[in-house]
């Protein structure tokens, strides 16, 4: 009753912060490139747009975490799909990892254009991480969601439960 009644709260909130989360990782990947003077150059300040920015790396980073810790539960407690879920927490891990990497080509893209350098590489480097992440936060609002629809499903008696 108890797991049953945190599912149903635990869910919907997961399922509500991934999608703030998708939504705050577009619009960093939208508004970077055009607000990249207040983003890359200037130090010391914090444009507003540079707080919305922050804004949408927390959610993004809280999200990673907490679903983390959702696979990690459905892994330990074998509900639902084995396989997917391993592949989920294998997934969030990797995208964990791959922020350190976001916040350090963002570092480097700001020292590079500082000193006049080419990015390009950079770029893209931090796009397909960007990618990967979009591609993580989409995957597990439907799986979470998924999870969700099962467990609201009755459960079919078994040839037990009627003999």
């Amino acid at each position: 009753m108890l797991k049953e009644m945190r599912s149903q709260i635990t869910n919907p909130t997961l399922l509500i912060l991934g999608i703030l989360a998708s939504f705050g990782l577009a619009f960093n990947m939208v508004t970077i490139p055009f607000y990249r003077e207040e983003v890359l150059i200037n130090q010391g300040t914090f444009a507003p747009v540079e707080w919305i920015i922050l804004a949408g790396f927390l959610l993004v980073i809280l999200f990673d975490l907490l679903s983390v810790a959702w696979a990690l539960f459905q892994v330990a407690s074998q509900r639902g799909s084995p396989s997917r879920d391993l592949g989920a927490l294998i997934w969030g891990i990797l995208c964990l990892i791959l922020l350190m990497g976001q916040k350090v080509m963002i570092d480097e893209i700001a020292r590079e254009t500082r000193l006049g350098w080419e990015t390009i590489g950079e770029w893209i480097i931090l796009y397909l991480a960007f990618l990967n992440q979009l591609l993580y936060s989409g995957f597990m609002v439907f799986h979470i969601s998924r999870s969700n629809r099962a467990a609201r499903l009755p459960v079919p008696p078994t040839a037990e439960a009627t003999s």
